[in-house]
């Protein structure tokens, strides 16, 4: 790896993954490179060896998972504190899980390994007949996942084993988030918001918001910030029976990423490109927004 500094705010590569990590926003680019700020203006930027497809953070370190297998997890001094590999296949995507101190990594070869932070393969699970492309996992050890293109959400409780699937009706699913071990949040390629309960696998609840869910951002109990084409949605969870829309937000690109708690960040790619980011905070039942920078 080297670390090297660029001026640009706006990334001449389209965003491959990005991450909130040491309070800093991390971005990785198609291409060898992933730029990161504290400020949205200044970038800087790590080096590596191959690209990298997917990021993820836990408390010390910022995993980067890379094109030809390797994963590094770098500290908040950019020095390299974890090293392996999942062998030759390609990563895809990859989440930290804090409940168990575990790495989670899927790759092309369909498979999920899992690492502990002394970067030991525990275990690995081949968990659908194509690779996951987005999965979370809750904090009882269940792990979610989607593949591209396939209607079916893939459950496996990591501990027991036990495989289960559930069938999404309204499209494909695009992405989900764990709201709580029991609530499965999941957007849908043709808009619709769905609330499950993973205890019976029944939807509670849905919301059609129009277009493909693009991002998912979870604001407490109460809240969630959702991206669609063109649009940001702040959707009232207080009662999971009837999720509300509090608020509609047109925004010109694609919502890709939510990052923040008080001050809130939205990555916004144009034309494939990452084009601007949109800083807001959340009022009384409202999004507050604060400046759009380019």
């Amino acid at each position: 790896m080297k670390l090297s500094i660029t001026a640009k705010a706006k990334l001449c590569k389209p965003p491959t993954a990005i991450c909130c990590c040491f309070d800093k926003t991390y971005i990785a680019t198609k291409g060898r490179r992933v730029f990161f700020t504290d400020d949205m203006r200044t970038f800087k930027s790590i080096l590596f060896s191959s690209q990298v497809n997917s990021l993820a953070c836990s408390e010390n370190l910022l995993f980067c998972c890379q094109k030809n297998g390797s994963v590094f997890g770098i500290n908040s001094k950019h020095k390299t504190a974890f090293k392996t590999s999942i062998g030759e296949s390609e990563c895809i995507y990859s989440v930290f899980d804090p409940a168990a101190d575990n790495l989670l990594v899927g790759s092309k070869s369909k498979k999920v390994s899992i690492f502990g932070l002394n970067t030991i393969l525990k275990s690995s699970y081949f968990i659908n007949e194509s690779p996951l492309a987005y999965f979370d996992v809750s904090d009882s050890h269940t792990l979610a996942g989607i593949s591209q293109n396939d209607q079916n959400i893939q459950f496996v409780n990591l501990k027991t084993k036990e495989k289960l699937s559930l069938r999404i009706i309204d499209g494909f699913p695009e992405i989900l988030k764990y709201l709580k071990s029991d609530v499965l949040i999941v957007g849908s390629s043709t808009g619709v918001l769905n609330c499950f309960s993973t205890i019976n696998m029944k939807r509670i609840s849905f919301l059609k918001l129009g277009s493909a869910i693009t991002a998912i951002h979870i604001l407490g109990s109460t809240h969630l910030l959702v991206g669609t084409v063109c649009f940001i949605y702040l959707v009232d969870l207080s009662n999971f029976n009837r999720m509300v829309i509090a608020q509609e937000l047109p925004v010109d690109g694609i919502p890709i990423g939510f990052f923040g708690t008080e001050v809130i960040y939205c990555a916004i790619s144009r034309e494939s490109r990452l084009g601007r980011w949109l800083k807001c905070k959340k009022g009384h039942n409202q999004l507050v927004v604060l400046s759009i920078m380019h």
